[in-house]
């Protein structure tokens, strides 16, 4: 099985990387944040794994210490078509997401789900900011799909009220 590690923020250089991992057999892509080491992973297995296909960092926050999950295809196949069974996918012409591809919310539901369903990924470069914010309000006038967490949406509301 090939290995390969991401470790940084959204570039355009992570998107084909993913999309062209997710297609192949017997890879492994793990994402990290940026200063975070592998070595200091500890490996969580989901289920029983057959091929892994990606690994994420966690950050701790539930389980108090940082971990290693690793997904196979299938778990993220499935997870895909239920979230898209919700609404009408053929609607939508762009995904904008501000989790970046080492958080499981920005890889599933942002790179993977744009390339499933052909829709146009945006993703603002670098670390998150306000030239994100600005870069979301010129993608409004197509029907955009916009990913994020709570955090994310306060900061765009408190951003639409200042417009």
């Amino acid at each position: 099985m090939q290995v390969e590690v991401w470790n940084g923020f959204h570039h355009s250089e992570i998107r084909d990387r993913i999309w062209n991992n997710f297609r192949s057999p017997d890879r492994l892509m793990i994402l990290l944040a940026p200063g975070v080491e592998l070595g200091a992973a500890t490996a969580k297995l989901l289920g029983s794994l057959d091929a892994p296909c990606f690994g994420i960092q966690t950050s701790g926050t539930a389980s108090r210490e940082p971990r290693l999950v690793l997904y196979e295809k299938k778990q993220i196949q499935l997870a895909l078509s239920l979230i898209a069974s919700h609404y009408d996918a053929k609607k939508m012409k762009n995904l904008f997401c501000f989790p970046q591809p080492f958080h499981v919310f920005g890889l599933l539901l942002g790179y993977l789900m744009a390339d499933q369903y052909g829709w146009n990924l945006i993703c603002p470069g670098g670390r998150y900011g306000t030239k994100a914010l600005e870069q979301w309000l010129e993608v409004l006038e197509e029907p955009t799909l916009t990913l994020g967490t709570p955090a994310h949406f306060y900061d765009l509301v408190s951003r639409v009220r200042e417009v």
